[in-house]
């Protein structure tokens, strides 16, 4: 695990590769993750029919900063400096130590491996830290890059 040496301007990275890291889920990036959450791919991939308010999603954002989901930001590392480029979610059964895998990749952020490579660190993140038995990923069928991540 990557240490998190950060400076005011700098994310906090909690496990990374050279090309993706991980780190906190982000109240000051609420409207970042909304944006990406308005792409009519993410829209359908969720299951909404309609897009959400940014007001709306705010207050989401409180509601999610408390709860027991595992949540991360996903930055791209390709240029050097860490940029956001989605979430990783893990909702856990803490029962039968399982959980259901969700991923959001920002438009401009797709189709480079990024969402492979934060797979593989959430992956390592659920078994090897919070203990998980199974996890899983729920998509569509034309969802490929999904499937095949």
């Amino acid at each position: 695990m990557e240490p998190a040496i950060s400076t005011n301007s700098d994310p906090i990275l909690w496990i990374g590769t050279d090309t993706c890291a991980l780190g906190p889920y982000r109240a000051d990036l609420v409207e970042t993750y909304w944006r990406w959450e308005q792409d009519p791919t993410l829209l359908v991939g969720y299951g909404r029919q309609a897009p959400e308010s940014l007001e709306a999603r705010t207050e989401g954002m409180a509601h999610q900063l408390r709860g027991e989901n595992i949540r991360f930001s996903i930055y791209d590392r390709t240029s050097g400096e860490p940029v956001p480029g989605g979430v990783a979610t893990l909702l856990p059964d803490h029962a039968v130590r399982t959980a259901e895998y969700i991923i959001m990749l920002a438009p401009e952020a797709r189709g480079r491996g990024l969402g492979t490579q934060a797979t593989r660190l959430t992956l390592d993140c659920a078994f090897h830290i919070t203990n998980l038995r199974m996890v899983w990923l729920k998509v569509l069928a034309p969802n490929t890059a999904g499937i095949r991540a």
